[in-house]
C-alpha cells in the first residue's frame, strides 16, 4: 500500500502555483520595468556620463581641455549627422562642419548656442560637465 499516493497532487498544485507567480512576478517586472532601447546602444545622457568623466579625470583639470578637440567621441553620433565620425562630417545641429565630439554632443543634445564663439560654447560645455565656469 502506497501511503504517498494521496500527496501528489497537491504537490503537483504547489509547483504549477510557484511557476504562475514567477510568470507574474516576471510580468510586472516588465511592465514597472519599462522596456529599454537594444542592449549596448548608447543615449546621448550615457555618452554624457562616459565623456564628461573623461573630461573631469584630467590631472590638470577640466579648464585646460578642449572639448571640441580633446574629447573625440568614437561610440555615438553626437552630431546627430547619421554616422559615427571623428573627422569633420555634414553640417548639422547649427555648426558648419561637425564632428563627433564633447562640444557637439552639447550643442546638439544639451543646448549650448551654436552661434556663440567657441570659447564660449567650451565654457558650457565644460559647464554642462560639472567643471567650474
Amino acid at each position: 500500500m502506497n501511503i504517498m499516493k494521496g500527496i501528489e497532487l497537491p504537490i503537483n498544485v504547489l509547483v504549477i502555483i510557484v511557476v504562475a507567480f514567477m510568470v507574474l512576478l516576471g510580468i510586472v517586472a516588465l511592465y514597472y520595468g519599462g522596456f529599454t532601447g537594444p542592449v549596448g546602444a548608447m543615449s546621448s545622457e550615457g555618452a554624457k556620463v562616459k565623456y564628461c568623466g573623461v573630461l573631469m579625470k584630467n590631472v590638470f583639470g577640466c579648464s585646460t581641455v578642449d572639448p571640441a578637440v580633446d574629447v573625440t567621441i568614437d561610440d555615438y553620433d553626437a552630431d546627430t549627422d547619421g554616422t559615427i565620425d571623428a573627422g569633420p562630417g555634414t553640417g548639422v545641429c547649427g555648426v558648419a562642419a561637425a564632428q563627433d565630439n564633447l562640444q557637439m554632443l552639447a550643442i546638439c543634445h544639451y543646448g549650448v548656442d551654436p552661434t556663440a564663439a567657441a570659447g564660449e560654447q567650451k565654457r558650457q560645455t565644460r559647464k554642462i560637465c560639472g567643471c567650474a565656469a
